[in-house]
């Protein structure tokens, strides 16, 4: 899987949880001016394991991996599970 296609299944799960359409949801916007506050990061974060059935590990659970889909995507494409 691409880090293309990744950032497409991000920016689809994110759009998701915060109730907005995929393409409101462009791959650089910051998550939280897109509304994804604590809270909806945490249940991100359970959709992306059952999404990708893989268990994020604490370490690549940063502020900085949540910046924005796309960053949420390059960390995930550093999991050999997810390649």
């Amino acid at each position: 899987m691409t880090t293309d296609d990744l950032t497409r299944t991000v920016r689809e799960l994110v759009a998701h949880r915060i109730g907005r359409p995929t393409d409101e949801v462009p791959p650089d916007a910051p998550l939280i001016g897109l509304g994804v506050d604590s809270l909806g990061i945490v249940g991100l974060i359970v959709d992306l394991e059952q999404h990708f059935s893989v268990r994020l590990p604490a370490t690549v659970i940063t502020q900085q991996m949540f910046q924005s889909a796309r960053t949420v995507a390059t960390a995930l494409r550093g999991l050999a599970e997810i390649r």
